[in-house]
């Protein structure tokens, strides 16, 4: 929790909002915009001293973007199972990853994740299974 020290030693709650669009010539970094509530004594243009939480260290595997395919809203990647077969697992892409892609918990460091063709595994595997339903005459 965000909060901003009053001049009588009380805390004020803030709640993030956005980043800034622009920022004070003045100051140097990135500006952020929060909120507070009309009755915590806060006033525009008053000079406090915030303290903000520490941010987590995402935990998880970076894997790349073209390693993902989107099937009905959802994201998966293929892991390497042997030497040529995949399994397609459902992954949770909601952080981004430092260069691109997304970072994603419950992988392994050492798994093996398609990064190439894995749209065509996608493919492959339907293919697969519309096959496997024909009835021979």
């Amino acid at each position: 929790m965000a909060s901003a020290k009053l001049g009588e030693g009380a805390d004020a709650e803030l709640r993030f909002v956005s980043q800034a669009t622009a920022t004070e010539p003045k100051l140097q970094g990135a500006s952020y915009f929060y909120i507070s509530s009309a009755q915590s004594g806060l006033l525009p243009g008053l000079n406090v001293i915030v303290s903000l939480p520490k941010a987590q260290e995402p935990k998880g595997v970076v894997v790349p973007e073209s390693a993902v395919v989107w099937l009905q809203g959802k994201a998966w990647v293929y892991l390497r199972t042997g030497p040529e077969t995949f399994v397609r697992r459902e992954v949770t892409p909601d952080l981004p990853g430092p260069s691109g892609g997304y970072i994603v918990s419950g992988l392994a460091a050492d798994t093996q994740v398609a990064v190439r063709g894995a749209q065509m595994l996608l493919s492959e595997e339907f293919r697969a299974q519309v096959r496997g339903d024909q009835d021979p005459d």
